[in-house]
């Protein structure tokens, strides 16, 4: 009897951590075919800041652990006045400084590109 409970215990385990993964594997899905529909935008942007995330802090708060050791991040200000941060590509994260005017080009919440139009001397 001990053994059939024991049993049962780790069967329903199981089925959980895998309604959690097939959970999360399909909200990423959703995530990729939203982004990838939306059309491709450029609009004219500041650069207002920047940062970068190691993967120790972001294996704290994502199920997927896999990637680089560093994730990067800029932060634009567009012409309404809203900011959007984008994970960019760490060979752009040194190029680009704050107070960087150019335009911007995004495909939902994905970065494309920016191509600086005036560009900054210390982040001043």
């Amino acid at each position: 009897m001990f053994f059939v409970a024991a049993a049962m215990i780790v069967v329903i385990v199981l089925c959980v951590v895998f309604c959690v993964f097939l959970y999360q594997a399909m909200q990423g899905a959703a995530q990729w075919k939203k982004t990838t529909d939306a059309p491709v935008l450029t609009v004219d942007a500041v650069l207002v800041g920047k940062r970068k995330e190691s993967v120790k802090e972001k294996r704290e708060r994502s199920f997927f652990t896999h990637g680089p050791s560093e994730i990067f991040y800029a932060t634009f200000e567009v012409e309404s006045g809203d900011r959007i941060e984008l994970e960019i590509p760490d060979r752009e994260y040194s190029l680009i400084l704050e107070n960087d005017t150019g335009r911007l080009t995004l495909q939902g919440n994905k970065y494309v590109g920016f191509q600086r139009e005036s560009i900054s001397f210390g982040g001043q």
